[in-house]
């Protein structure tokens, strides 16, 4: 993994249809923070700069009652003609009502989510929240959660992740907030 400048970065889905990188993604066991290996393996004869973006979601391809899960940490990978990279995702359930990934399921790079679950995990993406309160920030939007439970770690920072949360999905904040 090696910084680069994210204005020449390209989407990794964009990449892997055009035939540039082949990706493989499998579950660690778990639904929340890294629990996603990533190898991605750059296949053109240049070098290559690929955005894991934040909102990007990944599909169960090994069995249809895994949750998916939502990236929410970009991460900018450069990487050299021919080179690999192993690495992991930060990511997190955005189906509830399905079970937590086996070890080794794998993944498939899907579209990005919903415009309120995009918004949401770039504002992750650039702030530190406990794991709980952003895995019931996802599922307020993606499964309807009560914005109450976006309640967990330090409660300044949480406070603006449920406001934000509120707004995206649409909730008057509660006056005890």
């Amino acid at each position: 993994f090696s910084a680069a400048n994210p204005s020449e970065a390209e989407s990794i889905k964009k990449l892997i249809e055009t035939g540039k990188v082949k990706a493989l993604f499998r579950a660690t066991g778990g639904h929340q923070e890294y629990c996603v290996e990533m190898k991605v393996k750059n296949l053109t004869s240049s070098p290559i700069v690929i955005d894991v973006e934040p909102g990007r979601r990944l599909e169960a391809a090994t069995d249809s009652a895994d949750q998916d899960l939502l990236i929410v940490k970009n991460q900018t990978i450069r990487l050299a003609a021919g080179e690999t990279f192993f690495g992991k995702v930060f990511a997190f359930c955005c189906q509830k009502k399905d079970r937590s990934p086996s070890k080794g399921h794998a993944f498939r790079v899907g579209a990005m989510a919903s415009a309120a679950l995009v918004k949401l995990a770039q504002f992750i993406s650039n702030n530190n929240f406990s794991s709980d309160a952003v895995q019931n920030s996802i599922w307020v939007l993606s499964d309807k959660h009560n914005l109450s439970s976006v309640h967990e770690g330090n409660q300044q920072e949480n406070a603006e992740l449920r406001q934000l949360t509120a707004e995206l999905a649409g909730i008057k904040m509660p006056w005890y907030y």
